[in-house]
């Protein structure tokens, strides 16, 4: 493979990534508008399994630093959360009736697993699991993370069927739902794809059924089974898949963001209706003004995030890793020292 060739397909791949974090977020919008509204998109649930495969595939990626890239996420994840939770605790404060939560503010600023009745932000337990894993990869020795956090996650799911744990911070632990974990770590160590677009028009398929044939999916405790494997097979069509998905590019940019602030925005959305007499709102304006807060809340607050985060320290590159590349059909060809530099920056975009 030449490097021009290498460098398109990486290119290639971060920007399909990108593009089903955009899907993820739009789907688990969708599903919150709509329950909001007497609607009904079960499958919408599913944004989230496919986040976490997209998180299992990145963190393997980033496994040559994972240091650099923990202090990355860190930075990229927490101040702009921890605005918006603060802004949502506020205004519980001040209108203390526009919810039913008893919030734990020490324990939503720190992650902490909670349960529903103490979260401030709804969406705040899917940001648990993440850190939850990232701690997990970043304690094992680099050489052999995979393959122990694989069994380690493996063993707490086995063990929370047995013995059912009643406190937060295990039921976390032991949910079915980190597997999706052990999906993305496993794609993200596929050499090669085959029928990549088939894949991505039957894990679509399989999704649209779900939802034509009301199958309350996301309530079962088997819920793992009806949206993991598909997701892992979206991700492993789009990782490998020579289409772009430009539209969804460009909300998989802003897709933290929106995903942060969507429910907040909903609820002020109703708010703003009740107020001027028209209302509760119907899924579209939830979903449009979700949408543009959310963009809004990127360009203004995230992205200089991101641009702060991208500078705390250099890429701390492997090169010797890039001199021998298998190409789609398993030969080997060597990649200059310096067109390997420029590969791999570009692939380390995916943890930002």
């Amino acid at each position: 493979m030449s490097p021009v060739i290498y460098r398109a397909v990486m290119q290639a791949r971060v920007a399909n990534i990108q593009a089903l974090r955009g899907l993820a977020a739009l789907a688990v919008v969708v599903c919150h508008a709509a329950s909001r509204s007497g609607l009904d998109f079960e499958v919408g649930n599913a944004g989230v399994e496919l986040f976490f495969v997209i998180s299992g595939f990145v963190m393997v990626k980033a496994l040559s630093n994972p240091d650099l890239f923990l202090l990355r996420r860190a930075a990229r994840i927490l101040p702009l959360y921890w605005i918006v939770v603060l802004t949502a605790f506020a205004a519980m404060t001040i209108a203390p009736g526009m919810s039913d939560v008893r919030p734990d503010f020490a324990g939503s600023m720190l992650l902490l697993p909670l349960s529903s009745d103490n979260r401030i932000l709804a969406v705040s337990w899917t940001l648990t699991h993440e850190m939850l894993f990232y701690a997990l990869l970043a304690s094992l020795p680099r050489e052999r993370a995979i393959p122990l956090a694989t069994l380690a996650i493996v063993a707490l799911v086995a063990a929370g069927f047995t013995a059912a744990p009643q406190s937060p911070l295990l039921q976390a632990a032991t949910d079915p739902i980190n597997l999706c974990f052990v999906a993305g770590m496993a794609l993200a160590n596929v050499p090669r794809g085959y029928a990549p677009t088939a894949c991505i028009i039957a894990a679509l398929a399989y999704f649209t059924a779900i939802q034509a044939l009301s199958i309350p999916a996301s309530e079962s405790p088997a819920r793992i089974l009806w949206f993991g494997p598909a997701a892992a097979i979206l991700v492993y069509g789009a990782v490998f898949s020579p289409l772009r998905f430009r539209a969804l590019e460009r909300l998989g940019e802003t897709s933290y963001s929106l995903y942060l602030v969507h429910i907040p925005a909903m609820k002020g959305v109703a708010v703003a209706f009740a107020w001027l007499g028209l209302g509760y709102p119907n899924a579209f304006w939830l979903v449009a003004v979700s949408t543009l807060v959310g963009t809004g809340m990127f360009y203004v607050l995230e992205h200089p995030m991101i641009q702060f985060a991208s500078n705390l320290a250099p890429p701390r590159i492997r090169v010797h890793q890039l001199h021998r590349l298998p190409d789609r059909h398993g030969a080997v060809d060597r990649i200059p020292q310096d067109e390997g530099r420029a590969v791999l920056y570009r692939e380390s975009s995916l943890s930002r």
